[in-house]
């Protein structure tokens, strides 16, 4: 048997991590963990009770989501803002949060990093 993938989702409460999750969630191939603000809420928990919770603030390194980031396989972020006013606003929302989470993945250069972002997306 193969072994798990370890996949880390930032902003994995949100309306697009939802969605991953419902894709992902039911393979067992794989160990998810969502990072983010909010933790999750008792919905998410009880819809993906195989998903791992974790509440994080990218700005503040702590011990629980760099030990997540370091051993993950994959790391996928979701995090961001899709009607940001400005580009420095949506540098502020969407870039900025990723920086000490970039600097701890550049010690270990074994994880895979997905970056994705709506911000040019057409309305639909």
């Amino acid at each position: 048997m193969a072994s798990t993938i370890k996949v880390v989702i930032l902003g994995g409460s949100g309306f697009v991590g939802r969605g991953l999750l419902a894709e992902l969630a039911n393979d067992q191939r794989f160990a998810i963990i969502s990072l983010s603000r909010s933790g999750g809420n008792a919905e998410l928990r009880h819809k993906f009770p195989q998903v791992t919770w974790l509440q994080a603030d990218l700005q503040v390194p702590t011990v629980d989501w760099i030990s997540q980031v370091v051993q993950a396989d994959w790391i996928i972020d979701l995090i961001g803002f899709l009607f940001a006013k400005n580009r420095k606003t949506y540098r502020q929302l969407t870039i900025t949060p990723l920086q000490p989470l970039i600097q701890q993945l550049q010690a270990t250069g074994q994880t895979r990093f997905i970056f994705v972002s709506a911000n040019k997306a057409p309305f639909f």
